[in-house]
């Protein structure tokens, strides 16, 4: 029975390694075994000053983001006799558990992607996404804002079509991103997160 179990679980985590997905691509994944983990996002120092002659140095301030983040836990149970996976003579079943690690990275994924759209109400099949939960106590409105601390913004004041014109407008703006202390941020915009329906157009214009 132990020998069969570890043949499933090695089968589940395979499948969630095959799994393909993006959020690996704008996310920072770290493992950990804490209730809750404090995420502090350090926006650095303050920028430096000219000195004169014989003066002496400031000293530059830092400042961070006050947040943390409290880990959950996800999973499932595939209820099935150990003698009706020994017989399964198509491999049906086995696939079947491996759908498990499947499911988990697609959920990874629908989290990753429905926290950062932060929409009240989201919900995937039965299951309630919950907006971010990463909002400082400093800000009124997370994660976006046109009236950031420190005079960012990161979405704009109206919102417009997807064409070539409005996504040059959006880097530009990204590229006048301030962090806490008012300094422009060293941004390079380098993902599109768009709508499946979008998909063709945004081939088109990246590629023109």
């Amino acid at each position: 029975t132990l020998m069969m179990m570890t043949a499933t679980l090695t089968i589940v985590n395979a499948m969630y390694e095959s799994v393909p997905t993006t959020f690996e691509d704008w996310v920072t994944v770290v493992s950990s075994q804490k209730d809750t983990e404090l995420y502090a996002p350090n926006h650095g120092v303050a920028f430096p000053r000219q000195v004169g002659p014989s003066e002496k140095y400031p000293e530059v301030a830092v400042a961070a983001l006050d947040l943390q983040l409290k880990n959950l836990k996800f999973g499932s149970i595939f209820a099935v006799e150990h003698e009706l996976l020994e017989d399964d003579q198509s491999g049906s079943f086995a696939r079947q558990s491996g759908m498990m690690g499947e499911y988990m990275k697609v959920l990874t994924e629908v989290l990753c992607y429905g926290k950062l759209a932060s929409v009240s109400g989201m919900k995937y099949i039965d299951y309630s996404v919950p907006v971010s939960e990463t909002k400082p106590s400093n800000e009124s409105a997370y994660p976006w804002s046109t009236a950031l601390q420190g005079g960012g913004a990161n979405r704009p004041a109206a919102f417009g079509v997807f064409s070539q014109s409005n996504i040059q407008a959006g880097i530009i703006a990204l590229m006048n991103q301030k962090n806490l202390q008012g300094i422009r941020m060293n941004v390079q915009p380098s993902r599109l997160l768009i709508s499946p329906h979008w998909s063709f157009d945004a081939h088109v214009l990246l590629h023109s």
